[in-house]
């Protein structure tokens, strides 16, 4: 408030207004009472106009404050991978062409909007020197992580989850729900599993396991590079088996000898994940 409390007081009088007294604001054990009674009756002493250039400092740093808020909104719409506000995922490389300070003030405001405010200010410069040093930063705190894949830089919030260790059978027409989302089909001419296909077993990704995409059993691991697919989000993808053959990567990719042809009746695949960490691969290219 910018009138003096001696102003406030003697209005309240005025209109036969009762306020409360907080007992706090008598107690010496209280820093800003220390600084009320002590501090500033000092400083007036040798200094009249302190209280009043305080207040415009105040002033001043609030109007400041707001023009850095604006700034960085202004930077994480353009640095933004995509139309979710506030973002979950930025562009690394324009990033790195801002300055320092302008670095840091974005890094603060994205990380509070999203809640995240367990960050010290080394903290912030620690993981401000990782995103322009390493090729993939890593970088962990008590409720998110940052993490970097090619042009990419992700806030994933939450702890990062275990890869599922079980096998599931799932019957196509109901809906099953794994450790890090939940798989349904749905019959339509649109690309998807061929309609003889009614029961699979679904489990997470192994390294030696391999797909058949173009005409060529190709392992994973390079799918996943050529789908952008991030490593940490690659365990927590559902893999779908007909029997021992690879038919399907969550709704990301399906098997060449799995795959309906143009017009032909077959099962839409739908993966819908529940954390930041399973739902990296939505957006990435989906492959044919």
């Amino acid at each position: 408030m910018t009138l003096p409390r001696t102003v406030l007081s003697e209005f309240a009088t005025r209109q036969n207004l009762c306020w409360l007294e907080d007992p706090a604001n008598a107690s010496l054990d209280v820093e800003r009472v220390r600084l009320r009674q002590h501090l500033l009756p000092a400083l007036n002493q040798y200094w009249p106009q302190a209280e009043s250039r305080i207040c415009q400092l105040a002033t001043r740093m609030e109007a400041a404050r707001k023009v850095l808020t604006e700034t960085a909104h202004e930077d994480l719409v353009r640095l933004a991978l995509s139309s979710i506000a506030p973002p979950l995922h930025i562009r690394k490389s324009a990033y790195r062409r801002l300055t320092q300070p302008r670095r840091l003030n974005l890094l603060h405001t994205w990380l509070n909007l999203h809640s995240v405010w367990c960050l010290t200010e080394a903290q912030h410069h620690e993981l401000d020197r990782q995103i322009m040093a390493a090729r993939s930063p890593h970088f962990l705190c008590s409720d998110a992580s940052i993490r970097g894949y090619r042009d990419t830089l992700w806030l994933l919030r939450g702890s990062p989850p275990k890869p599922e260790t079980r096998v599931h059978q799932w019957q196509l027409g109901s809906v099953l729900k794994t450790a890090h989302g939940q798989l349904s089909a749905s019959t339509s001419t649109e690309e998807g599993l061929t309609a003889d296909i009614d029961r699979l077993k679904v489990r997470s990704w192994q390294p030696a396991d391999r797909i058949l995409l173009q005409g060529v059993r190709r392992p994973l691991s390079k799918v996943f590079q050529e789908l952008a697919v991030p490593p940490w989000c690659r365990p927590l993808l559902p893999l779908l088996f007909d029997g021992g053959r690879l038919v399907a990567v969550a709704d990301l990719c399906i098997a060449d000898d799995a795959r309906t042809k143009a017009g032909e009746q077959g099962r839409r695949l739908s993966w819908q994940p529940t954390s930041d960490y399973a739902s990296l691969a939505l957006s990435t290219t989906k492959a044919g």
